[in-house]
């Protein structure tokens, strides 16, 4: 008797592990812009500006029409790296292919800044690269642990 109530609780408490794992994986479905505006604050956009759908293409190549959203901003002075490009995929099968198009361009910012730019190599390596379900997020800012924690919070509500 006393190992069936033993078994009993740890069946009880391993069902409680498995679905408190599950849920925490969750990714909430939100509008794009009210995720943007969840993520991008005013104060972050001094210096920078929003960037055309040609910039984009040109940029990462990514075809902005065949996402469910896409903005990136960019720093208006060209020794600026300050990036910030957010996506929602239309399917998850495509974020791989967003993922790669955001680590060549770091490659290449990193091989243009490398041996001169020194701060500009700094906020490359700091730089932050977040996937969660549909949505991605690319940053390269001084305050890239500030919009982690945007990016999940908006996520995990």
């Amino acid at each position: 008797m006393k190992w069936l109530f033993v078994k009993a609780v740890l069946i009880v408490w391993l069902f409680m592990m498995i679905v408190g794992f599950v849920g925490k994986n969750h990714v909430n479905d939100i509008d794009f812009d009210t995720f943007v505006n969840s993520i991008i604050k005013e104060e972050h956009k001094t210096g920078m500006v929003e960037c055309s759908t040609l910039k984009i293409k040109e940029v990462y190549g990514i075809n902005k029409d065949e996402c469910e959203g896409c903005v990136l901003y960019m720093a208006e002075d060209t020794m600026d790296v300050r990036e910030i490009l957010i996506i929602k995929a239309s399917s998850e099968s495509q974020i791989e292919s967003f993922k790669t198009s955001i680590e060549q361009r770091l490659e290449k910012q990193k091989k243009s800044f490398d041996g001169y730019g020194i701060e500009q190599t700094k906020l490359l390596n700091d730089s932050v690269i977040k996937i969660k379900g549909k949505y991605v997020m690319f940053v390269v800012n001084e305050n890239t642990q500030q919009f982690e924690k945007a990016f999940d919070d908006v996520l995990m509500k």
